[in-house]
């Protein structure tokens, strides 16, 4: 019940901005991003809309699949 409050707190009912970037030498911002909701950026990573990769990984500073890092903030370079 506690995390369910957290995320409509979070804004959860109307999505999460989410930057993807993909580390190809050096990390650049995927074509499309920032996404509105973690379905759209899971969409344009080849993976299933519902999958829970992001909400996993978002915010962590690790690559997922030593590729994609998922944040809620646009990296300043």
């Amino acid at each position: 019940m506690l995390s369910k409050k957290f995320t409509v707190e979070k804004g959860g009912r109307s999505g999460f901005i989410v930057h993807v970037y993909k580390k190809d030498g050096v990390m650049e911002e995927i074509k499309g991003s920032p996404f509105k909701t973690y379905g759209e950026a899971h969409l344009a990573i080849d993976l299933n809309p519902r999958s829970r990769a992001i909400s996993r990984n978002i915010d962590t500073d690790k690559l997922f699949k030593g590729i994609y890092l998922f944040t809620s903030l646009l990296i300043k370079k």
